[in-house]
């Protein structure tokens, strides 16, 4: 208090405040109320904690991962739950380690009726007749069983096989595996597409659509491969050419021998003038 009863004006932080000298109460008490303030800006304005690991199929919210829908595992690694997937293609897998004991996981894909899915088997791995993959040709347990899987699937290296592809008209794909509360392996992981050709053609072709809306896609193959998937070569190691024979592309696209081309060949054929007169000769 001033002279003559005048009171000052002490500006704060929330700002005009009457006070007098004689009482520091007030100082004191906006005082807390400034620490407190500051305490709060400096908590909001300091950054996240950090996840130790990373969240595979989830987000890391102060320190730990919440995962997605169908997730679990303290790194979201593992499936347990149901998936809805409608895009052209795509994959489904049950997570990037072996999975768990006692999952139950369900895919269902999605696209236009009577679409052509097909469902590739890029790896497989599962504790054989114990962990089951079955395929539905339809959106409940209750359409068609078209496959069913358990134990190994190991992709082929040589000639022209390939893995294992599943394929479903209904337009839709129900996937569901499950596991015991015994052994567990690596799982699997499964590409999908819609309306594609099988096996992409095998690399020997190309997938051409058809001439109406309601045609499939289908395999225009290279001038030395047939199939379905162009997976089946007119010629075997291509006659051996040049020494052997070469592969007669004009006629039943077989295989035709040069003179040197033994009897025996397994997969020659010989002119037929060559052929009776070797025949005859008895060489």
């Amino acid at each position: 208090m001033e002279i003559g009863g005048r009171c000052k004006t002490r500006l704060f932080l929330f700002g005009p405040k009457l006070v007098s000298r004689s009482d520091p109460r007030g100082i004191h008490k906006y005082l807390v109320v400034y620490a407190l303030f500051s305490f709060v800006l400096l908590t909001h304005a300091s950054p996240a904690k950090s996840c130790d690991k990373s969240c595979n199929s989830g987000k890391c919210i102060n320190g730990s991962c919440v995962c997605e829908r169908g997730w679990v595992g303290d790194q979201c690694q593992h499936c347990q739950g149901r998936f809805k997937l409608t895009e052209p293609s795509g994959y489904l897998t049950d997570g990037p380690f072996n999975y768990k004991f006692k999952t139950k996981c369900t895919w269902l894909i999605e696209a236009n009726p009577n679409a052509v899915l097909r469902l590739r088997f890029n790896h497989f791995a599962t504790e054989c007749s114990w962990d089951h993959m079955y395929v539905y040709d339809g959106d409940s347990v209750y359409a068609p069983l078209v496959a069913v899987f358990s134990g190994l699937i190991v992709p082929e290296t040589r000639g022209n096989e390939t893995v294992p592809e599943v394929e479903t008209t209904s337009g839709y794909a129900l996937l569901h595996f499950f596991s015991d509360a015994a052994y567990n392996l690596t799982g699997f992981n499964i590409l999908y597409s819609i309306n594609s050709c099988p096996n992409n053609c095998s690399g020997h072709g190309k997938c051409t659509p058809g001439n109406s809306a309601a045609s499939r896609v289908y395999c225009e193959c290279d001038k030395y491969w047939k199939g379905e998937a162009c997976d089946i070569p007119y010629c075997r190691n291509n006659c051996g050419s040049p020494d052997h024979g070469y592969c007669d592309l004009t006629g039943e696209k077989l295989c035709v021998c040069n003179d040197s081309c033994p009897l025996t060949a397994p997969y020659y054929i010989f002119p037929a003038g060559r052929r009776q007169k070797l025949l005859h000769d008895g060489t």
